[in-house]
């Protein structure tokens, strides 16, 4: 419920206005919604999920460092190596996640994404 102060005029002139320049405010403000409700389905505390918010945009605040050169082609290599290793141990290890959710009240671990 809104405050009696807040008019129906208020709330359209703060959409009309965080759509100006391009930049999506009401679109940033509604996947942090979906995040709120991921983690608190996972059972983040909202004090954690807040915290971790205002450490990134404290570190957004700061100078930006030297970009980096790209990576030589061994650095690439040896990427895409772990990288591959990595799925693969997710391939092989998916199939026993369920297993370890026995005698757990949910039902599925996750969505079958493999």
């Amino acid at each position: 419920r809104l405050p009696d102060t807040v008019r129906l005029r208020d709330i359209t002139d703060f959409i009309v206005a965080s759509r100006n320049g391009g930049a999506n405010i009401t679109g940033l403000l509604h996947s942090l919604g979906y995040t709120r409700g991921l983690l608190q389905a996972l059972g983040f505390p909202e004090a954690q999920r807040v915290e971790a918010m205002l450490r990134f945009a404290v570190l957004g605040l700061r100078p930006a460092r030297e970009v980096p050169s790209g990576l030589s082609l061994s650095e690439k290599a040896w990427v895409k190596y772990r990288v591959a290793l990595l799925s693969g141990q997710i391939h092989m290890l998916a199939p026993l996640a369920s297993t370890c959710c026995v005698g757990s009240k949910r039902k599925r671990v996750a969505p079958n994404i493999l």
